[in-house]
C-alpha cells in the first residue's frame, strides 16, 4: 500500500493570512445580505402578522434592520436601485401663479393657446388645428342657437390665431411688387395702390399667388390695410398659409434675417438667446431697451412682444417684421352689433383728458394717451362725436377702419348678465350724411393710427394695471358694485374697428365689425361683451355661415381652405386620414360599402380624376388645376345660365379650360339632403319631364343602380380565410416554443409576429375602397363636381351645399338645356352617394 507524501512543514504566517482573508470576505457578505439566500428574502423573515403586499414599492414596512437587506436584495435582483417617486404636489401648489404659468407654458410647446383659451376651455370642444388650439363647438347641444344670435342678436368669435405681418418701406415699390407679382388684376380688380385703400381708411383683400404662376399656383385670400402715411403695410394672413406667403414675400423682396429665424413654433419652451442687439440699433430705435414684460400675463402672451422675428433688404430699405401675438382679432355678426359696442365701448373724451392732465402731476408717471392726445384733442372730440351719432351698421362705408382709444372696459362691466336687448328689435336707420363726414375727418386728422404705432402699442400693453391689482381696487369700494374710479392711472386702449359689409346674398347677412386690440387686452374686453349676452361661437358656426349665406365658400377665409393650394391639400389629406382609420374601426357588416353605393369619393374628392372624366381626350393627365376667382368672368357666367341667350360665356373658353373648376352653390328642390362628397351629375331629359309632374315621387324613383362587389367581396373572403389560418398557425408556434423553453431565455418571435399579418390587413383594406375612374365611367348619369360642405340651411329651410364643378361640364349641361326645352328652369342632379343611391334634383347658382 502506497502512503501519500505530507507536507514535511507548513508556514503558519502564511496560513493563518490566507485564512484571515477568507473570515473578512465572509463576515462581509454576511453583513451585506445578513440572511444566507437558503433562508429566504428579508420580507420573509418577519412574522406572518407584520407582512405587508406593499413593501416593495416601500421598503419602511418593513422593520428597521431589514430595510437594508431588502434594497439590496431587490438591487440585486433587478438591477437598478429603489427610489421612491416623489409625492404629487398639492392641488394650492400647484395653482400658484408663478407654477400654474411654468404649467401653462410647458403645455403650449406644441399648440399655441389664444389669450382666452382658458374660458374657452371651460365652455368650447377645443381642436388642435393650424399651431394652435382653436375652439371648434360649444358644449352646449344647440346649433340652431348661434344661428339665431348671428342673424337677429349678436354673436362673436375669437379669431386671433390669423397671423398680422407689417411690411414696412417705399410705398411705390411694395404695392408694385405685389400687385405685379403676387395679386394679377385678373382676379383683383382693386390693387394696393387704389384710391380706395392707399390712404389707409379702409380694409382691402386680395387672393395671393405664387409669383409667375397664375392661374395656378393660389396661395390664400389676404387682409391688408395701409398706415395713414403710407409707410407700412399691414397683411393679415390664415395660419396654415402663413409660411408659404413668409417665403413667397422674402423671395420676391430679396430679404434675409440675421437670426436665421425659422417660421415654426419652437418644439420646447425655452428662451433662447438671439442676436437682435444689431438689428435694435439697425433698425428699430424705437423699441424701450429696458422693456420687461414679465409682468404681464406671460402664460397666454409671446415671450417677446417687442423684438419680433424681421426680414431685411437693406439696399431697398424693406422690413417684414412677424406680428403673430401682438394683435388680438375679435369678430362680430349681427344687426345688433353695433349697439352692442355703444354699450360696452365708452371712448376718451376730451374732457377727461384735460383732468387727467391736470391731476397727473400728483403721479410721477407719464401715460401714453397723455403724451400722444396732448396735441390732438381734435381727433378726440371728432371721435366722440362720431360715437355718438353711430345708430346702425350701414352708416359707415364698407371696409372702413375705425381708430378708437376707449376707457378700461372692466370698469363698465354690469354686476350680471345685461343683455343690449331683451328681443328682437329693428335697428334704427340713420342718414350716412350724418356719419361719413365725421368719419373722413377722424381718420384725416388721426394720421398715425396708436394701435399700429410699435412705441404706442409697446407702452399700451405696458402700462395696463393687473387683474389682480384692479381687483383690490374695486374690493376696497365703500358701496359694493359701484363704479370704480381710478382717475389718471385708468388705462385706455387703443383698438381699431374694421366694418364688414353683407354679403350680396338675400338668405343670412353675415355682416358685421371685426375689432383689432393689442396683446394683453383680449380678456378684459371679451367678458365685457359676454357680460352683455353676447353669444361665442366656435369654428363650426363660421363654417355653416358660409352655407346660411350661399356665398362663396372662401369669401370668409374662416371656412374650408381651397382645394388648389397647397394648405387645402394638406387639410384634404389630414381629413383623409381621419376618416378612412374610423372607417375601418367598423367591424364589417356595419360599414358602408362604396363599391355598391357608387362612391367614387369616398374620403377625399379627387378632382384631377373628376377634370379628367371630363375632358374632351379622357387620357390626358391632369396633374394641377385651378378655380375661377376673376370676378367678372363669374358674373358673366352667372347671367348666361340665368338667361337663355345663345351668345354665351362658353363661347369665349378661359385659359387651360381642361384644368379649371367653377364654384357652384346648390339647393335642393323638395325634400333630400347632401353631405361632403355628394356628387353632381348631369339629369337625363325623361328625369325632367317626370320632374315636372311630381316632385317628390319623381326623387324616390331616381336612383343609382347597385354597384358590383362579387368579384372583390370574394377576393376579401379569400384573404379573410388565409389570415385566419395564419394566425391559428402562428399561435401554435408562439406556443410551442414557450413550452420548449424551459431555462427561461428570451424567445425570438419576429418569424411568428404579426407583420405578415399586417400586408394581408392592408391588402383587405384596399379591396374595400372603389377605383375611382372605374366608378366614374360606369356611373348612369355624367358627373361634372363635387360638394365639399352641405348641411341644412335655416335662413331657406332646405338643404343646400356649396362645391366645384368643372367648367366643361358645366358647357355640356348648359348646351343640353339649351338645345331643348326640357330644362327651362336648368336644375341639375346631386347624389349623396356616401350613404344613399337617390338623386336629388337641385338648383343651381355661380358663387361670384
Amino acid at each position: 500500500m502506497e502512503v501519500d507524501e505530507t507536507v514535511e512543514s507548513l508556514g503558519v504566517r502564511n496560513f493563518l493570512a490566507a485564512r484571515i482573508q477568507e473570515i473578512n470576505s465572509l463576515s462581509n457578505q454576511i453583513s451585506t445580505s445578513g440572511i444566507p439566500a437558503s433562508k429566504g428574502l428579508a420580507f420573509q423573515h418577519v412574522p406572518k402578522h407584520m407582512r405587508r403586499r406593499a413593501v416593495s414599492h416601500n421598503p419602511k414596512r418593513l422593520p428597521k434592520r431589514l430595510q437594508g437587506i431588502h434594497r439590496h436584495q431587490v438591487e440585486k435582483s433587478s438591477g437598478s436601485s429603489v427610489i421612491k417617486k416623489a409625492k404629487k404636489p398639492s392641488r394650492r401648489h400647484r395653482r400658484r401663479p408663478s407654477n400654474l404659468t411654468e404649467e401653462y407654458n410647458r403645455r403650449q410647446r406644441e399648440h399655441k393657446w389664444l389669450e382666452t383659451h382658458i374660458w374657452h376651455a371651460k365652455r368650447f370642444h377645443i381642436l388642435n388645428k393650424w399651431g394652435y388650439r382653436i375652439p371648434k363647438e360649444p358644449t352646449a347641444k344647440g346649433y340652431r342657437a348661434g344661428y339665431r344670435a348671428a342673424s337677429q342678436f349678436c354673436a362673436m368669435r375669437d379669431i386671433s390665431y390669423y397671423s398680422c405681418f407689417e411690411l414696412e418701406g417705399n410705398f411705390q415699390l411694395i404695392s408694385s411688387k405685389i400687385s405685379t407679382s403676387f395679386a394679377p388684376t385678373e382676379v383683383n380688380p382693386l390693387s394696393l395702390s387704389s384710391e380706395m385703400y392707399k390712404s389707409g381708411k379702409r380694409e382691402g383683400t386680395f387672393h395671393f399667388y405664387r409669383s409667375g404662376s397664375y392661374p395656378f399656383g393660389y396661395v390664400g385670400r389676404v387682409r391688408f390695410y395701409w398706415k395713414m402715411d403710407q409707410s407700412s403695410l399691414f397683411l393679415w394672413v390664415h395660419p396654415a398659409q402663413k409660411d408659404e406667403i413668409l417665403n413667397e414675400i422674402c423671395a420676391e423682396f430679396e430679404l434675409m434675417s440675421k437670426q436665421n429665424l425659422v417660421f415654426r413654433r419652437p418644439e420646447k419652451d425655452k428662451d433662447e438667446p438671439m442676436d437682435t442687439a444689431s438689428d435694435e440699433t439697425e433698425i428699430s430705435e424705437e423699441i424701450p431697451k429696458d422693456y420687461d414684460d414679465a409682468h404681464i400675463d406671460r402664460k397666454l402672451l409671446p415671450k417677446k412682444l417687442c423684438h419680433r422675428p424681421k426680414w431685411i433688404n437693406y439696399s431697398t430699405n424693406v422690413i417684414l417684421t412677424d406680428l403673430e401675438g401682438v394683435f388680438n382679432r375679435f369678430r362680430l355678426y349681427g344687426p345688433l352689433a353695433t349697439q352692442t359696442l355703444k354699450e360696452v365701448f365708452q371712448v376718451l373724451s376730451p374732457a377727461k383728458l384735460e383732468k387727467d392732465i391736470s391731476n397727473n402731476d400728483n403721479i410721477n408717471k407719464q401715460f401714453w394717451w397723455l403724451n400722444y392726445y396732448q396735441d390732438k384733442q381734435e381727433v378726440l372730440t371728432k371721435q366722440c362725436e362720431l360715437w355718438e351719432k353711430l345708430k346702425s351698421f350701414s352708416q359707415i362705408p364698407c371696409h372702413s377702419v375705425i381708430p378708437l382709444t376707449l376707457n378700461d372696459p372692466r370698469i363698465s362691466i354690469p354686476n350680471k348678465t345685461d343683455p343690449v336687448v331683451k328681443k328682437k328689435a329693428k335697428p334704427v336707420v340713420e342718414s350716412f350724411d350724418d356719419v361719413g363726414p365725421l368719419l373722413d375727418q377722424l381718420q384725416s386728422e388721426a394720421v398715425d393710427y396708436p394701435i399700429l404705432n410699435e412705441k404706442t402699442r409697446t407702452k399700451a400693453i405696458d402700462e395696463r394695471m393687473s387683474q389682480e391689482e384692479f381687483n383690490k381696487r374695486q374690493s376696497q369700494l365703500l358701496i359694493p358694485g359701484s363704479k370704480l374710479n381710478l382717475g389718471v392711472e385708468e388705462n385706455q386702449v387703443p383698438i381699431i374697428l374694421i366694418h364688414r359689409p353683407n354679403t350680396a346674398s338675400t338668405r343670412f347677412k353675415n355682416g358685421g365689425w371685426d375689432i383689432v386690440l393689442p396683446a394683453g387686452w383680449a380678456m378684459p374686453i371679451w367678458i365685457a361683451l359676454v357680460y352683455r349676452c353676447v353669444r361665442v361661437l366656435g369654428l363650426r358656426e363660421s363654417e355653416t355661415f358660409e352655407s346660411e349665406s350661399g356665398s362663396s365658400v372662401h369669401s370668409n377665409e374662416d371656412g374650408f381652405l381651397p382645394p388648389d393650394s397647397l394648405s387645402g391639400e394638406k387639410e384634404a389629406d389630414g381629413r383623409l386620414s381621419d376618416l378612412q382609420i374610423n372607417y375601418f374601426k367598423y367591424p364589417p357588416a356595419k360599414r358602408p360599402n362604396f363599391i355598391k353605393l357608387g362612391c367614387p369619393f369616398p374620403f377625399k374628392i379627387d378632382w384631377r380624376s373628376l377634370l379628367k372624366f371630363g375632358s374632351a381626350k379622357n387620357t390626358v393627365d391632369i396633374d394641377s388645376f385651378y378655380i375661377m376667382r376673376n370676378p367678372f368672368f363669374l358674373e358673366a357666367l352667372r347671367n348666361t345660365l340665368s338667361s337663355s341667350n345663345k351668345n354665351t360665356i362658353f363661347n369665349q373658353d378661359p385659359s387651360n379650360p381642361e384644368h379649371l373648376l367653377i364654384e357652384i352653390c346648390l339647393t335642393i328642390v323638395g325634400k333630400g339632403s347632401i353631405g361632403p362628397g355628394a356628387i353632381v351629375c348631369i339629369p337625363h331629359e325623361t328625369d325632367i319631364v317626370q320632374m315636372n309632374n311630381k316632385v317628390d315621387e319623381v326623387n324616390d324613383n331616381l336612383e343609382e343602380p347597385v354597384g358590383d362587389d362579387a368579384s372583390a367581396h370574394k377576393k376579401r373572403e379569400d384573404l379573410r380565410n388565409t389570415r385566419d389560418r395564419m394566425k391559428s398557425f402562428m399561435q401554435k408556434k408562439r406556443k410551442k416554443l414557450r413550452k420548449k423553453n424551459c431555462n427561461g431565455q428570451p424567445i425570438d418571435l419576429t418569424p411568428f409576429s404579426s407583420d405578415k399579418l399586417q400586408v394581408i390587413n392592408s391588402a383587405i383594406n384596399s379591396l374595400w375602397l372603389p377605383d375611382s375612374e372605374q366608378i366614374l365611367k360606369n356611373m348612369s348619369r355624367t358627373p361634372i363636381g363635387a360638394i365639399v360642405f352641405g348641411r341644412e340651411t335655416y335662413s331657406i329651410a332646405k338643404c343646400s351645399g356649396i362645391g366645384y364643378c368643372t367648367f366643361n361640364g358645366l358647357k355640356e349641361w348648359f348646351n343640353a338645356c339649351a338645345k331643348c326645352d326640357w330644362n327651362p328652369r336648368k336644375l341639375i342632379l346631386v347624389r349623396d352617394c356616401r350613404n344613399s343611391l337617390v338623386y336629388r334634383f337641385a338648383k343651381l347658382e355661380i358663387c361670384v
